[in-house]
């Protein structure tokens, strides 16, 4: 079986990423299993835990935006905060935009049978083009309840 786990990075030391990073090493003993980064380049990013040599290391490269739009999507994402904008289509277009969709699809389609995507914005990312991939698509948030809900019960 072919895994991918779909992440913004691993180059930072927080909690995610060390589970990421002992998920993988163990699955790999079995599975085909490969890490995709979306938000750093190939040359900025070395994985901040160990990783097994068998484990596939890959970069989602061309998502870099151009600074007018990535201004443009930053600007409609914080009067969203205030306003709670409902047009769909809007939002869709602000947060996914076409390209970096067809960019993902691209990076994603045919290539793996389970796609395990890691925290929120990766989450949401996979939900919009789930239906344009093949292989199975999950969601993994890393919390606590604490965190969510105030209290350890």
């Amino acid at each position: 079986m072919r895994i991918c786990f779909l992440t913004n990075s691993l180059n930072s030391m927080g909690g995610v990423e060390h589970v990421l990073s002992e998920l993988a090493n163990e699955l790999v003993k079995d599975y085909d299993v490969t890490i995709l980064c979306s938000n750093v380049r190939e040359e900025e990013s070395s994985p901040y835990y160990p990783l097994n040599n068998e484990i596939k290391l890959k970069y989602i490269k061309g998502l870099h935006q151009r600074k007018i739009d990535y201004l443009f999507r930053k600007i409609i994402r914080k009067i969203n905060s205030f306003y709670r904008l409902d047009n769909v289509s809007l939002l869709k277009f602000v947060y996914f935009p076409k390209r970096e969709n067809n960019i993902y699809v691209d990076a994603l389609n045919g290539k793996y049978d389970v796609i395990i995507a890691v925290q929120d914005t990766c989450l949401l990312q996979l939900a919009s083009i789930a239906d344009r991939i093949s292989g199975r698509s999950y969601g993994w948030i890393h919390n606590s309840c604490e965190a969510i809900f105030g209290t350890r019960n």
